[in-house]
């Protein structure tokens, strides 16, 4: 009788184990899937933040090209208005000489 109450015990004992080793197991699963998932959502988090710079450096870029595409338009009407002026002081200046000329060729007719 000791002997079967040693043996059941040994059975209880290597159930509990097995027990045990299946539980240990399902942790360790879970623990690798963890473990896979918290490396995936470090890869995108690490992805996103080389985007996010990559963004950053567009937007500085596309300020940089703003600005000097703003300057450059400033200097174009600069430039427009001093060609506007200059065209009408010639303008100006040509018909002051044609009405001069008018009246120096009316002056000289009438002489």
């Amino acid at each position: 009788k000791q002997i079967d109450a040693k043996n059941n015990e040994l059975e209880e004992i290597n159930i509990i184990m097995k027990n045990s080793k299946t539980h240990t197991l399902e942790n360790n699963n879970e623990l690798k899937s963890e473990t896979k998932r918290f490396i995936d959502q470090a890869q995108l988090i690490s992805s996103l933040q080389q985007s996010l710079a990559e963004c950053k450096m567009d937007l500085d870029t596309s300020l940089r090209s703003k600005v000097s595409s703003e300057q450059d338009t400033k200097i174009a009407r600069q430039e427009l208005e001093s060609v506007t002026q200059a065209r009408d002081w010639y303008q100006k200046q040509m018909k002051e000489s044609q009405e001069l000329r008018a009246k120096a060729i009316k002056d000289a007719m009438i002489l």
